[in-house]
């Protein structure tokens, strides 16, 4: 590429980046705090779903410790 043709292609990225700086702080103004909202909201969602799951194991648990006629209690650590 001759050095005309690289100073003309710098020439027109800078020209398109300063002329899109200002859309892009646009862009981004409007769109971040509903993007946040979505992220919060997958967040609740996905807790939500740990919670269940974790009620629905301990009373799979329970159900086994009164079936097997078992109390449960603390477990020692093991050194390993």
């Amino acid at each position: 590429m001759s050095d005309d043709a690289e100073n003309l292609e710098a020439i027109a990225k800078g020209t398109a980046a300063g002329l899109m700086g200002p859309f892009g702080d646009l862009i981004k103004a409007l769109l971040e705090p509903g993007t946040k909202e979505a992220g919060l909201l997958i967040r609740d969602s996905i807790r939500m779903y740990r919670v269940s799951r974790a009620h629905r194991l301990l009373e799979r648990a329970n159900t086994m410790f009164k079936a097997g006629e078992i109390t449960p209690g603390p477990v020692a650590p093991s050194c390993s």
